[in-house]
């Protein structure tokens, strides 16, 4: 019963590092945000350019802009991405943890009955 309950405990402090990674990972989903923004700063800039730009300068300059915006949309989608996955997989690792925590307590439980019946008998 003592080793079940230490795999409980080990299982409880797991699954609380699991959900604080899993939210950690949440948080990190501020970077949708920002590739939203991009995309608003790259519509903006299609819109000036379409309009016609006054200027060789003006228009070097916004097309240096687009192509930073367009290398910070790719940055961010691909950390995205990965920020994702790992969300996914922190999540499959609590699920397999509520389930080894859900198993170890129904094999505690029958521990207990075991010592119970044992106590009976002696």
């Amino acid at each position: 019963a003592e080793t079940a309950e230490a795999k409980i405990q080990g299982l409880k402090q797991e699954n609380a590092t699991l959900t604080k990674k899993l939210n950690d990972k949440r948080n990190d989903i501020a970077t949708q945000k920002l590739q939203k923004r991009l995309e608003v700063l790259e519509a903006d800039l299609e819109k000036q350019m379409s309009k016609g730009i006054q200027g060789d300068r003006k228009y070097v300059e916004l097309s240096g802009q687009k192509s930073h915006l367009q290398n910070q949309i790719k940055v961010t989608l691909e950390k995205f991405n990965a920020v994702k996955k790992q969300a996914e997989e922190a999540e499959a690792q609590l699920e397999a943890s509520r389930n080894i925590e859900k198993t170890a307590r129904e094999e505690a439980l029958k521990l207990q009955e075991q010592v119970r019946i044992l106590k009976q008998e002696i």
